[in-house]
């Protein structure tokens, strides 16, 4: 995370060493993010959210044999994002 009101504070919230972390999308407010991650070789990519400060890491969605990619907030604070089962694009819904 940079933080632009810090003079450009590099800051990482989250590491793996064993799996991949990929497509963050920070939430209209700037305070959470949701990204897709496996967290090895032998797992599956799922959508977490971690809160802007890297706290309060949560897994969205799971299945087994099931890949979830490309999340993304929508307006209603529900999160869309693309996925090997069907449909393609799925939208979940959450009490934060």
């Amino acid at each position: 995370m940079i933080n632009f009101a810090h003079g450009g504070e590099v800051r990482t919230l989250l590491t793996t060493d064993t799996g991949l972390i990929r497509d963050p999308e920070v939430h209209f407010d700037g305070e959470r993010i949701v990204f897709s991650m496996r967290k090895d070789i032998e797992d599956d990519y799922h959508i977490y959210e971690i809160q802007a400060d890297g706290t309060g890491l949560r897994q969205l969605t799971s299945a087994p044999g099931v890949a979830d990619i490309d999340p993304f907030y929508l307006p209603d604070d529900g999160i869309a994002f693309s996925s090997t089962r069907e449909p393609k694009y799925c939208t979940v819904s959450y009490t934060h």
